[in-house]
């Protein structure tokens, strides 16, 4: 794997493979019940608590965000939370639940946890549970 320009978003993958072979690994690993969103989240919290162990000083902050992420237009999802707002608006999507863990200046140290709900179950990075 490659990483791109720090100005540009995600991974670059160079594989001598076809997209299929990729999309099919990627497939197999996340269809894998040894592999589990908790257990993908673990070494991210191991580092968020080794980097603010030596950066945080006195205390860690949290900043925690609730949003929702509209799907209106996706049709086939059959996952999709429905929210009356006010008046005849409907909000159609997700909820997603983040919490950043931050030092002492509010540098980012990394993720603490996320949810995903949807209208049948909540996704979890440290909840193995739901």
């Amino acid at each position: 794997m490659n990483t791109k320009h720090r100005s540009q978003s995600g991974m670059n993958l160079v594989l001598e493979t076809d997209g299929w072979s990729q999309v099919q690994a990627s497939w197999r690993f996340y269809n894998n019940e040894e592999v589990t969103i908790p257990s993908l989240n673990d070494p991210i919290i191991e580092e968020v608590v080794e980097q603010s162990n030596k950066r945080a000083g006195n205390y860690t902050l949290v900043a925690y965000d609730w949003s929702h992420l509209d799907y209106k237009k996706h049709t086939k999802k059959q996952e999709l939370v429905t929210k009356n707002k006010k008046g005849n608006a409907k909000q159609i999507g997700y909820d997603l639940q983040g919490s950043l863990a931050m030092d002492e200046k509010g540098n980012p140290l990394g993720a603490l946890a996320q949810n995903l709900a949807t209208s049948e179950k909540i996704y979890s990075t440290y909840d193995s549970q739901y």
